[in-house]
């Protein structure tokens, strides 16, 4: 492999970008730690009967709580009940202790997830943020504990004893191991930098924690990135402009880079996340602050004085096993959303969603054929907020002028739109989840044959990912629902 990525400009070039003709904007993703309610859909019924779990609230700064659903259940338990607080919910008094699930399915999932071939993430339920590097968010491995019949399901949940303020994402290893990026909201309270922890299943007991940085004292924003599992076993974390490879048993670090900043001053930088293909190449770019600006996190695309006044983001491929950046492109604009792999007809490809296009760029290593949707990718735009109703579009891998488009939420009449988060994908089903903080509203989208059509719609407010559970033929959809007017700056 050639150590610098270029622009194909003619014969011998490794790297491609094809400018899909498709107006999208950019979309800032992330998750937020404030109070929120979980909620979750049984797609096997119509619309309107959909089920919803009873709620669970989370307060900033957030507390990992674990929610198990459960049907039918009841317990014979002599322990006494926990005493009803301002803190305790209903649903942490119904389980009144810690929750290790349905132990009896441990095998079968791991067995699922080790059938599945999901390189180069470790065989496990959710060793990437996404579950795969086309981020379908579908977990088709993982068992939903309720019922789809009809009646709400009942919720358990249980509070750590140990606080992580500004939790990001969680991922799991083996049965026993579960592990927990944060620390990388600048602007959520007590958060100083990013850390990664390992906790005990179940008690969510604290078995070590490394904090990698403390932004106060550098002087750097203060921005998520991720942690996620490798095949090999090893915890890959990102953070600022720098990534580190983590033991997974201890914490301690064994091996790290720096990566480039390119125009942008190292300390308004950050890689806010990655992909990887299945040779384990490491693919990420870079997010950038404005100059001099001192907002921290998410509010640095809103607070700045002119967030938008910022230079390009810089792409790079990390070797996982060396550990060293091996090439390395600058970017047309700062690209906020994060970055997506895929590969398609034996060839590696990465896309970007910008401003006012899709950039495709093509990365030399042979491997399987596969497709985030078919021959399409699929994409939301509005990831800032705006006046104009956000538009879901699917671009043909083969031919970027065959382009489908769908404005789910038009009709709503919202005043602002605002999807911060990707669609959820279900190749499986032909079908894309999407959400709109502006009219509040979720909705399922099919796509048949390049066209897409509204499936239903309902309300509810979110800013998060939704994630699908259960094998294709029972999908359950979670989301949460969060009052869009905790958050500065959207309203």
């Amino acid at each position: 492999m050639e150590d610098q990525l270029t622009m194909d400009t003619g014969e011998g070039a490794i790297v491609q970008r094809v400018a899909l003709q498709e107006a999208a904007r950019d979309r800032l993703r992330t998750r937020f730690s404030f109070r929120r309610r979980l909620v979750m859909r049984s797609l096997s019924t119509t619309p309107g009967t959909r089920r919803r779990g009873l709620s669970q609230k989370l307060v900033a700064p957030l507390l990992i709580v674990l929610v198990l659903i459960a049907a039918g259940c009841s317990s014979s338990s002599a322990v006494t009940p926990l005493t009803p607080t301002s803190t305790v919910t209903s649903d942490e008094q119904a389980a009144n202790g810690p929750l290790v699930g349905d132990t009896s399915k441990y095998a079968s999932e791991q067995s699922c997830a080790a059938s599945e071939n999901n390189q180069p993430w470790y065989a496990t339920i959710t060793a990437f943020e996404h579950h795969d590097s086309n981020r379908s968010h579908a977990f088709a491995c993982a068992e939903f504990l309720g019922t789809n019949s009809e009646g709400n399901n009942q919720v358990f949940a249980y509070t750590s004893p140990v606080n992580f303020p500004g939790p990001y994402n969680l991922v799991t290893g083996r049965s026993d191991a579960l592990y927990v990026y944060g620390g990388g909201y600048g602007d959520a309270p007590n958060a100083s930098g990013s850390f990664v922890a390992r906790l005990e299943v179940g008690s969510l007991k604290e078995m070590w924690r490394h904090v990698l940085i403390n932004t106060n004292t550098t002087n750097e924003w203060n921005y998520p990135g991720v942690v996620n599992e490798l095949a090999d076993g090893s915890l890959v974390v990102i953070y600022g402009y720098r990534m580190a490879k983590l033991n997974p048993s201890t914490g301690v670090i064994t091996a790290q880079v720096t990566m480039p900043t390119g125009a942008s001053q190292p300390r308004d930088t950050s890689y806010n996340g990655y992909d990887a293909f299945p040779d384990g190449t490491i693919i990420a770019k870079s997010v950038n602050r404005e100059q001099g600006c001192q907002e921290e996190g998410f509010s640095a695309f809103l607070q700045c004085p002119n967030p938008t006044d910022v230079p390009p983001s810089v792409m790079v491929a990390v070797d996982s096993k060396t550990f060293k950046v091996i090439a390395q492109i600058t970017l047309p604009e700062m690209v906020a959303g994060r970055i997506t792999s895929t590969v398609y007809k034996g060839t590696d490809y990465i896309y970007l969603a910008g401003t006012s296009k899709v950039y495709r760029y093509k990365f030399r290593t042979p491997a399987p054929a596969i497709a985030p949707l078919g021959n399409y990718v699929v994409l939301q735009t509005n990831g800032t907020p705006t006046s104009t109703p956000s538009s879901v579009v699917a671009i043909s891998q083969d031919n970027a002028n065959q382009i489908s488009r769908i404005d789910p939420f038009a009709s709503s009449n919202a005043k602002n739109s605002i999807v911060p988060s990707m669609p959820s994908v279900d190749s499986a089903n032909n079908r894309i989840y999407v959400i709109d903080a502006g009219p509040g509203k979720l909705a399922a989208i099919n796509f048949n044959q390049g066209t897409l059509s509204l499936a239903w719609s309902v309300d509810q407010t979110t800013l998060s990912f939704t994630t699908l559970i259960g094998p294709a033929n029972a999908r359950v959809l979670i989301g949460t629902n969060i009052p869009v007017k905790t958050f500065q700056g959207l309203c």
